[in-house]
């Protein structure tokens, strides 16, 4: 029906969104009288879930739209990236959401007429937003871009009154809101068909199955909901949009969503074996804790084993194994099923959880630090303070504090608390690739292109002491740039390494070289400790990982 464009608004300073609305030359006057009183309806929805409308205007006969722009992603490519369905409590707590911004607007009489999957936006920050309120009731006011019969709205979520015929009413955005709600459960609309009749006909005639087919540990009580709003008969749905919000939240409380527990390997690693172990098979996978309150199992594990390097509860994944390194076959990693987060719109080259692994934070070209909820797979908020392409994340070992680093060659901190700024260690002119916090001491080392002083070998390294913000060591030769930097977990060591230059451990303390490790192939990119300190395990270039034993 449109275009839309990201715009800045030069008298009030702020980015929006500006949607062009596209209509014949004949239709445009009666479009501008009609989208002008839809608009004024429109900005009268000030609610958390309803896209703000700003303005209305009109260049070269085209009417358009002023409206706040939204950091987001629509659930249409949200379900383009889940094809069988989104978990029960992110639908849970998309529906209360969505719930109560249809109440809002209906209690000013203003209904949507298009609730679908693309016109609800997930928001980076966290929350959801209803758009495009009006629009379609004024498109439809015009005849343009109507169905077969003047009938408006998206076919595959309308409600059978509007295929009548009939004045659509609130309970028509319910049903609506209700197929909606089918699509995020099931993958897919509660119908589906190749031409209109075919749509119309289900609608009108045939009853939908429950959304839970196919998936078991739905709570019972969410199937009655959305085949309550599914309803043919619209006195036979839901009174308003108010008591829907209700029993979603009624249900969100009640729905248990324990986490799935991380297998802890308390016991020693075993001698490596010459073959799989005993019976032929792969070691079985730790088992998964049974679906409650509506959480969904995984999909089976498909795939053959794979190896998988074990050290101290660390679980690592290499190309080959160096010689006497202890490995145990397992099928836990699958390559065929990662679950996509979309979101950042560049190169993204750094990844690390929050100690208490509830939070993904990721760095990118693109200049932003995105958090995710892992749980539900989402995007919750995006830190957009660095100056630059971000190349580096670390979190402290408490969580409370994350640091991004990168081409503006400036470590910047947020409170992941407020998720806001906290201040920002400035190197001008320089690159930082690599973080790490101590885990005592309060110190932050930053690899990269940092400038410290010729020792020789070793890629180069900063040390900062975190309470008085400067630089109390510097480690390695400038013309090597660290790529990956880690401490022991005792932190009187740090090892450095970069892209065909030596693995050097150095001593904090005194800031000098203790040892280089040799025979590490063409470089070494990836360095970590094992939570005893009495292993260090490092990613190379030549495809391989090792595993060094310190003594």
């Amino acid at each position: 029906m449109g275009e839309v464009w990201a715009a800045d608004d030069m008298e009030l300073r702020r980015r929006v969104a500006v949607k062009v609305v596209l209509v014949g030359q004949g239709a445009a006057a009666l479009m501008s009288d009609r989208l002008r009183r839809e608009a004024e309806n429109a900005a009268r929805l000030q609610h958390p879930g309803i896209t703000v409308v700003h303005d209305i205007g009109e260049q070269d006969g085209q009417p358009f739209f002023v409206m706040e722009l939204l950091n987001g992603t629509d659930f249409a490519t949200i379900l383009a990236q889940h094809p069988h369905g989104l978990a029960v409590g992110r639908v849970l707590d998309v529906g209360a959401a969505v719930a109560d911004g249809l109440g809002c607007a209906h209690r000013r009489g203003v209904l949507h007429r298009d609730i679908k999957p693309a016109n609800l936006m997930e928001l980076a920050e966290g929350g959801v937003k209803i758009c495009d309120f009006g629009i379609s009731r004024s498109m439809d006011a015009t005849g343009q871009l109507t169905a077969a019969g003047g009938m408006m709205a998206t076919p595959a979520y309308t409600a059978p009154e509007q295929y009548e015929g009939r004045p659509a009413d609130a309970r028509s955005d319910l049903y609506a809101f209700g197929c909606t709600l089918y699509a995020l459960l099931a993958g897919v609309p509660p119908f589906v068909g190749d031409t209109l009749p075919a749509l119309m006909r289900q609608h009108l005639m045939v009853d939908p199955l429950p959304p839970s087919r196919g998936r078991p540990g739905y709570p019972p009580e969410l199937d009655q909901l959305v085949l309550w709003l599914l309803a043919k008969d619209p006195a036979r749905r839901p009174g308003s949009a108010d008591e829907v919000a209700q029993r979603f939240r009624a249900l969100a409380g009640a729905a248990a969503r324990p986490q799935v527990p991380v297998p802890q390997f308390a016991q020693p690693v075993p001698a490596a074996q010459a073959g799989p172990p005993a019976g032929g098979g792969p070691a079985p996978a730790p088992p998964m804790a049974p679906p409650v309150g509506g959480t969904m199992p995984p999909p089976a594990r498909r795939g053959v084993g794979r190896r998988a390097f074990l050290v101290g509860g660390l679980v690592l994944v290499g190309g080959a194994a160096a010689a006497g390194a202890v490995y145990v076959t397992t099928d836990v990693f699958r390559g065929s099923d990662a679950t996509v987060l979309s979101g950042h719109t560049d190169e993204v080259n750094s990844v690390v959880f929050s100690p208490d692994g509830r939070t993904l934070a990721t760095g990118s070209l693109d200049g932003n630090v995105r958090l995710w909820d892992v749980a539900a797979e989402r995007s919750v908020a995006v830190l957009d303070d660095y100056p630059d392409a971000v190349e580096a994340v670390a979190y402290s070992p408490d969580g409370k504090l994350l640091a991004a680093g990168g081409a503006g060659g400036t470590v910047q901190f947020w409170d992941t608390g407020s998720r806001r700024g906290a201040g920002a260690l400035k190197r001008d002119a320089h690159q930082i690739r690599a973080l790490a916090f101590s885990q005592r001491g309060g110190l932050l080392a930053s690899g990269g292109d940092v400038g410290a002083p010729a020792h020789g070998l070793g890629a180069s390294a900063e040390l900062w002491n975190l309470a008085k913000r400067r630089v109390v060591g510097e480690v390695g030769n400038p013309t090597w740039p660290a790529e990956s930097v880690a401490f022991s977990p005792d932190g009187t060591i740090l090892a450095t390494a970069g892209g065909r230059v030596p693995l050097v451990l150095w001593d904090v303390a005194a800031g000098r070289r203790i040892v280089e490790l040799e025979g590490h192939g063409d470089g070494t990119l990836a360095v970590a400790f094992s939570p005893d300190g009495k292993t260090l395990a490092t990613g190379h270039v030549d495809n391989k990982v090792r595993l060094w034993k310190l003594t």
